[in-house]
């Protein structure tokens, strides 16, 4: 074994052993070859062997319990839902333990919901009974199925969404990383649930129970921007999208966050900012819509995902970078990234222990002719629906000129009277700021509050009679 593979093999806490041992001693047993696999930290070549197992051994419910207790369970595309376990619905589960049971009809569930087969979703989905590692996870994707047409049932939608908050914060089993997944999916499903209804309020409330560095954080203040917006508290929008903006895990929809931005500090009147909100959507996103179509096009005619993504791909830079944080997009290709990485060290295990692994050589460049797959259609569909975005959004801006047209009049109007609240920012002003305090590009300041959410200093400039 090589000096390097080594080193990375032992710092790593990977035993290649059982591996080795297998390939000089292969066998029937495909538990066997999915630990061996999973030891050695190949963790997609031993999931792909789990999911071969349970759909050609489903008969047999010894062999079928043992891969069900290692196969890892996600709500977020790690492992991808693979969608051979539809196929598994009309299969009985005889012989199978109810904590088998309950972990099967998971899987099939989540296959179901995924092909848009909501109903038939929801009866697997029901049989995950609590205790289950799976039942807050199904609870959650029962809600997801209740919002799903044709089925559109808000209310028993919330209902499951809580039962996944409940089980989450009671399980004993809540300590598993999918669980912990649920209750934040559920608490992000609940704000938005009662945002389509119009319960403002309640949708802040459900946002602010999320964990500050919770990779659900920075939609969550996405969607209290909008929330605050309509609530007409533009301080806390403006806040709100700071957090959006967060440069360690800024949300997708950048454009969509100048139109926000854009809206409040028309709101307050801040006609300078709010221009320069509205000009970097029209300039930076909606100039590029004719790139984007056109990209769609070179998709269809046989353009490589990968090419068109890279700086020689011809799209521009604010195209590119709103496709590559699209979440199916990072997936899809974080999956084809890591399993080729696997493939490699699948050849270097081989090498330097002298054995023969080439039958998991091609399952790996099969599954990778797959993945590929799931990265054309992410960035096909992340395109379209980016198009789809971006027109709403060009319009959208257009009607919001209008308004700032308006707001310019009534802050000249104000001037001219001498009753404007405060003169423009003083350009290269410097702000020093505390550790809980962040500085943004318009003139102002922002701290999370006692609620967990950010407030703004920026001033409200109208006219006092419009205030």
């Amino acid at each position: 074994m090589t000096a390097l593979l080594a080193l990375v093999i032992a710092l790593a806490g990977v035993d290649t052993g059982d591996l080795v041992a297998w390939a000089r001693a292969p066998d029937a047993d495909p538990i066997r070859l999915a630990r061996a696999l999973a030891r050695a930290d190949l963790p997609i070549l031993s999931t792909a062997t789990l999911t071969e197992t349970l759909v050609l051994k489903r008969t047999d419910p010894v062999i079928v319990a043992a891969a069900l207790d290692l196969y890892p369970l996600s709500l977020r595309g790690q492992p991808p839902v693979d969608h051979v376990f539809a196929g598994l619905a009309a299969q009985p589960t005889t012989g199978l333990s109810p904590r088998h049971a309950a972990l099967r009809a998971f899987l099939i569930g989540q296959a179901l919901l995924v092909d848009g087969q909501a109903v038939a979703a929801l009866r697997h989905l029901a049989r995950v009974a609590p205790g289950s590692p799976a039942y807050a996870p199904a609870r959650y994707l029962m809600g997801v199925a209740h919002v799903t047409p044709p089925l559109d049932d808000l209310k028993a939608a919330a209902t499951h969404l809580r039962e996944a908050i409940v089980e989450a914060e009671s399980s004993p089993q809540a300590p598993r990383g999918v669980v912990r997944e649920a209750r934040r999916l559920a608490l992000l499903g609940l704000a938005r649930l009662s945002f389509e209804v119009g319960n403002n309020e309640v949708a802040l409330y459900y946002d602010q129970q999320l964990p500050r560095g919770a990779p659900e954080r920075v939609e969550a203040n996405f969607e209290a921007a909008w929330a605050h917006l309509l609530r007409g508290d533009m301080q806390r929008t403006l806040g709100a999208v700071y957090g959006a903006r967060s440069p360690d895990q800024p949300h997708p929809l950048q454009s969509e966050l100048h139109l926000l931005a854009g809206a409040a500090l028309v709101g307050l009147c801040q006609v300078e900012h709010a221009r320069a909100e509205l000009d970097a959507l029209k300039r930076d996103h909606t100039a590029h819509l004719p790139a984007l179509v056109a990209a769609v096009a070179a998709l269809d005619a046989g353009a490589k995902p990968r090419t068109l993504l890279g700086a020689a791909g011809g799209l521009p830079e604010a195209a590119r970078a709103a496709l590559q944080a699209d979440p199916r997009v990072a997936r899809a290709l974080a999956a084809e990234a890591a399993l080729t990485v696997e493939l490699a060290r699948v050849e270097a295990i081989a090498a330097d222990a002298a054995v023969d692994l080439s039958a998991l050589g091609r399952r790996g460049v099969a599954l990778l002719s797959r993945d590929g797959a799931r990265v054309h259609a992410a960035v096909r569909a992340a395109a379209n629906d980016l198009i789809a975005t971006w027109t709403r959004l060009d319009e959208a801006a257009d009607a919001l000129l209008v308004d700032l047209l308006e707001a310019e009049g009534e802050t000249l109007e104000a001037a001219i009277r001498g009753r404007d609240d405060g003169g423009p920012a003083r350009a290269g002003e410097v702000t020093v700021l505390g550790e809980d305090w962040q500085r943004w590009a318009v003139d102002t300041v922002w701290w999370p509050d006692e609620l967990g959410t950010y407030r703004s200093t920026l001033p409200n400039r109208c006219a006092k009679g419009a205030e």
